[in-house]
């Protein structure tokens, strides 16, 4: 059985990668802005076009904010609350970046 910590090797199989990254109020060039894709969901593409992996993106059941501070503070309280971190709906959409 392959150790699910090691790094994924020609032997072990395919690479999955999941990510998050809502398109929203978010930070560029040292500022924010509205962005049509998620920071996360283009290194996540990056990483896709240079490894060659399927990817997956998660979604929220009860999506996050549009504006950024009302995300953080919906996350903090998560976090002081112990809240599992963030509830999906277990679908699984593979996506094209």
């Amino acid at each position: 059985m392959t150790d699910p910590a090691s790094p994924p090797t020609e032997r072990s199989g395919r690479v999955l990668l999941a990510f998050y990254s809502p398109a929203s109020d978010n930070y560029w060039n040292s500022g924010r802005r509205v962005l049509r894709i998620g920071n996360t969901a283009v290194v996540t593409s990056m990483i896709a076009d240079k490894i060659g992996c399927d990817v997956v993106e998660l979604q929220a059941t009860d999506p996050y904010p549009d504006a950024h501070d009302l995300t953080v503070e919906r996350n903090v309280r998560e976090q002081e609350d112990d809240a599992p971190p963030g509830d999906h709906d277990g679908a699984a959409r593979p996506v094209r970046l």
